[in-house]
């Protein structure tokens, strides 16, 4: 919506605020609004949308979050190319904090599935690994490919 109606919450019933950006004008059609919501959102910087006021109006130290399913962006976009540019937009993102600008900072794993991967939960443990790898290094890309390399849970 707008930063006048985010603005408008009492801040004690924000507690994160997600973004990602979006074309404008907003669709008006419910059909076309789910399908860009399930798959074609944009990074920050992408669309739109004013982010920066938006994260103007939200509370204070609120944790902010990245959600940007990129669907048809992956038909094109290996998933490793579109983690980094995920990264650099939040990178990018001005967050304005009691007349202070900051920039975020995220860390991505991205796990890819190879012959070696035999299920979910071993694609879930790879992207885990992935997720810890990034976060050593913060504000990094990191990617594991191999089930081979990641030690099975206990049974």
């Amino acid at each position: 919506n707008t930063a006048a109606d985010i603005a408008a919450v009492p801040a004690d019933l924000i507690d994160c605020v997600q973004v990602c950006d979006g074309t404008m004008p907003r669709p008006t059609d419910f059909d076309t609004m789910i399908a860009q919501a399930r798959g074609e959102r944009a990074f920050p910087g992408e669309g739109g949308i004013d982010l920066a006021s938006m994260l103007r109006a939200a509370p204070p130290g609120v944790p902010i979050s990245l959600e940007c399913p990129t669907k048809y962006r992956a038909l094109g976009m290996p998933a490793l190319e579109r983690a980094k540019r995920g990264r650099a937009a939040v990178e990018a993102l001005p967050i304005v904090d009691d007349e202070r600008t900051t920039h975020g900072s995220v860390s991505i794993g991205v796990a890819v599935r190879d012959a070696t991967t035999p299920d979910a939960d071993a694609l879930i443990r790879l992207a885990d690994e992935s997720a810890y790898l990034a976060k050593r290094h913060r504000n990094a890309v990191a990617t594991v490919q191999s089930a081979k390399t990641l030690p099975h849970p206990a049974a």
